[in-house]
């Protein structure tokens, strides 16, 4: 997909995205997006339009995203929901979404549209990695954070969001209490 774009992988990250993707296809795991290096500005795989209703407003941005999955990576469970959860937020308060991500009707909610190309670009070993876990016959992937996020890039009211958006999704035990929360939500009800 990159190499059809033009795009260039950085060295800097060539190497452990190669690597997260040889573990994966020796535990013989498949996926879509599994055998894909990603390189660090991915806005053309996730968001290659300016901003529109779809981003919220908001042309994406790789920073403010980064960001966002740093602080959730750091306090909360449900990555994905989390992201989707300020986003509308922002944009619910302020008119403008924090990221400029796109986000997907899914069945179990709403997801950060290429979620995939999103997690492997931001998975640097730097900022945000992936813990693997064993569930019973399953495994399961946790995202942490592995450094503290630059809160910078965001207003004060915007740093208010993130943490109310925290306590709101830690306020879920469950993956599918959360799930069936925002399958109640205008954003994932008015889109197939």
């Amino acid at each position: 997909l990159l190499a059809e774009k033009g795009a260039e992988i950085p060295a800097a990250q060539r190497g452990r995205a190669e690597q997260r993707a040889r573990e994966k296809l020796a535990r013989g795991r498949e996926s879509r997006f599994e055998y894909a290096v990603v390189r660090g500005d991915f806005s053309l795989v996730l968001n290659p339009a300016d901003a529109s209703e779809l981003t919220g407003f908001r042309a994406f941005d790789v920073d403010r995203a980064r960001e966002m999955a740093v602080f959730f990576a750091s306090r909360c469970k449900h990555f994905f929901k989390t992201m989707f959860y300020a986003d509308f937020t922002a944009f619910a308060e302020t008119s403008r979404s924090m990221s400029g991500l796109r986000y997907a009707h899914a069945p179990n909610g709403p997801i950060v549209h290429g979620h995939e190309a999103l997690l492997a670009a931001l998975v640097d070993g730097e900022s945000l990695d992936v813990e693997e876990h064993e569930i019973g016959e399953t495994s399961a992937e946790k995202i942490v954070a592995l450094r503290d996020a630059d809160l910078g890039v965001f207003s004060e009211r915007e740093r208010i969001i993130l943490q109310k958006t925290a306590d709101f999704v830690n306020s879920f035990r469950k993956s599918s209490e959360l799930s069936e929360r925002s399958h109640d939500e205008p954003g994932w009800r008015g889109t197939e």
